[in-house]
């Protein structure tokens, strides 16, 4: 699967960025995209406990001379840069405006060794109660079993924590396309083979009683290399009156984003050394496999033709016997041997642990669990010898 290196470069929409490890076999929706607000509010702003305030995610001084943020001054609403911090990797991922009286609340932690996110709670929090919160990323498709209005619409509601919430059709944004990180966005994941999209949905709901309007913010990644594709959300939400000033603050404070490039290049070296294992550990297993079955081909013709030779001398005499010796060998290759009775013809070390079997004329065998056909078009059942015997009809099929 393509991965996706493009994702820790966007502090999406309110310094939101984060990475994905883009092999779902890995951990498609597992811990890593908990949901940090279970126990949270939009009205009282109580957020979860900080799991890593005594662990390995300690946030600390970045290394000497490694990322120089911009002094504090001046920006979005006369605010102040602040640094967002990645504590998985122990260095800042860039620097981000905060507008005058608003509050930025941020746990960011990527695990050094995948590149997947450990924790990705981002809040900015406005002087009236205005919220800009990052809803975190998720992959959707058929490998996770969840299309992509099942995905976002499930991150938006856990994350936007409103009392009867709605949300509207997801559509075309376009005042995200004219962000600075959206454009930046589009440039690097078409260099990388992506197709990146806009989205906005309206969202209404209620908080203490008081009626709360907003947008969540998609930006979707898709590749005709991976079926379904990744999202980044983000939710803005205000009283209806303040709405328009929140979404004005929302995207200066957004086109405000500095990266910072030895973060990007430290997920860059992290994307390559990850895949850089799984090709190793690949081939590994392509080797061990393709040993693995030289050796149960050579285990089945040397079985086969000690068979043959037993059932040509000793038929009669020694039918018992030879039929011991069959079960005994296919007990230790796990494999069973079949007859088709349509054809004729046999079929010697099929996997075991089927309930029916099943053949085409060109010589191929299907095993299936159940006893309906997977294709009447083209499959005749065959049977396995041991039941031939059992049944008495074993001469008929040898």
């Amino acid at each position: 699967m393509t991965r996706l290196f493009l994702l820790p470069l966007l502090l999406l929409l309110a310094a939101c960025g984060s990475d994905y490890e883009g092999d779902y076999a890995d951990d498609p929706y597992g811990d890593s995209y908990g949901d940090p607000y279970a126990d949270g509010a939009y009205a009282d702003g109580a957020y979860p406990h900080d799991a890593y305030a005594d662990g390995p995610y300690q946030q600390g001084p970045p290394p000497g001379g490694a990322y120089q943020p911009v002094a504090a001054g001046p920006g979005a609403a006369g605010g102040q840069r602040v640094t967002i911090m990645d504590r998985g990797l122990q260095m800042p991922r860039g620097t981000q405006m905060v507008a005058q009286g608003w509050n930025l609340t941020q746990n960011l932690a990527t695990d050094p060794n995948t590149g997947q996110p450990v924790s990705q709670q981002l809040d900015i929090h406005g002087p009236r109660g205005e919220l800009i919160r990052s809803l975190g990323l998720a992959p959707y498709g058929p490998m996770v079993g969840s299309d992509f209005e099942q995905t976002w619409r499930q991150l938006a509601q856990r994350g936007v924590q409103l009392g009867n919430a709605s949300f509207g059709q997801m559509q075309r944004s376009p005042s995200t396309e004219a962000l600075s990180v959206y454009r930046r966005a589009v440039e690097m994941g078409g260099r990388k083979g992506f197709r990146v999209e806009a989205l906005e949905a309206p969202v209404q709901g209620t908080s203490n009683g008081q009626a709360i309007q907003g947008f969540v913010y998609v930006i979707r990644f898709t590749s005709p290399q991976m079926p379904g594709g990744v999202l980044q959300a983000s939710a803005v939400l205000s009283t209806a009156d303040l709405l328009p000033q929140t979404l004005q603050v929302f995207a200066q404070m957004a086109n405000s984003y500095q990266p910072n490039p030895q973060f990007e290049q430290r997920m860059e070296q992290i994307n390559q050394a990850v895949m850089q294992r799984q090709t190793a550990q690949h081939q590994q297993r392509m080797s061990a496999n393709q040993a693995q079955f030289n050796a149960h081909q050579q285990r089945m013709a040397a079985n086969s033709a000690a068979f043959d030779m037993h059932n040509q001398s000793w038929q009669n005499q020694q039918r018992s016997n030879d039929e011991m010796h069959r079960r005994t060998i296919n007990g230790i290759a796990g494999t069973v041997d079949l007859y088709d009775a349509n054809t004729g013809q046999s079929y010697y070390g099929a996997e075991s642990g089927y309930d029916s079997y099943w053949t085409d004329p060109s010589g191929n065998v299907v095993g299936a669990q159940g006893y309906d056909n997977p294709d009447p078009m083209r499959y005749n059942q065959a049977t396995d010898y041991d039941d031939l015997y059992d049944q008495g009809g074993y001469d008929d099929g040898w």
